[in-house]
């Protein structure tokens, strides 16, 4: 497992970045990029191919037209999930039962290679991730009570899966 790489797609990383991507970095296994928003994550997903995809459900838009006009787009429609770009970015990657991926990205893209890693809890996002078909992507919810490895413990659970180990 040596070398990994690994995005992180999270918003308020500057916080967590001391507590959760220390025990990353100590670790040495993961070479290990942060995303703070959907535009970073884009550009990430182009530029670069990854190991592993850990995603927030809440991420803003960033700087790219795109992802400021899908923004205002699901604002303007009044819908509570306008800063779930997390999910719009997954609905970009995978598509959905109906509509086809709009994001192309140069990377093999196993739903085993993502997990989710955000403040929502799993019963709320079944319904969205069941519509992507990523019913069985895994899942862990952030909580002010969780320990220091927490992001660690889920890449390493998430690297697990790619290479078809189960934990």
């Amino acid at each position: 497992m040596n070398g990994y790489k690994v995005l992180w797609i999270e918003d308020d990383a500057d916080n967590d970045l001391y507590n959760l991507t220390s025990p990353v970095y100590i670790d040495g296994r993961y070479q290990l990029d942060i995303a703070t928003n959907a535009s970073e994550a884009h550009f990430y997903l182009n530029a670069r191919v990854y190991d592993v995809i850990i995603v927030d459900i809440r991420i803003p838009p960033g700087k790219d037209p795109g992802w400021r006009a899908k923004h205002e787009q699901l604002r303007s429609r009044n819908e509570a999930n306008s800063s779930r770009l997390g999910l719009e970015l997954l609905r970009a990657i995978f598509g959905d039962g109906e509509q086809q991926p709009t994001l192309k990205i140069q990377q093999n893209l196993r739903p085993e290679r993502y997990g989710v890693f955000t403040i929502e809890g799993h019963e709320e996002l079944k319904p969205d991730l069941h519509q992507l078909q990523l019913a069985r992507i895994k899942y862990r919810q952030k909580n002010a009570m969780m320990p220091h490895t927490a992001l660690l413990d889920f890449i390493n659970e998430v690297s697990g899966s790619v290479n078809g180990q189960s934990n």
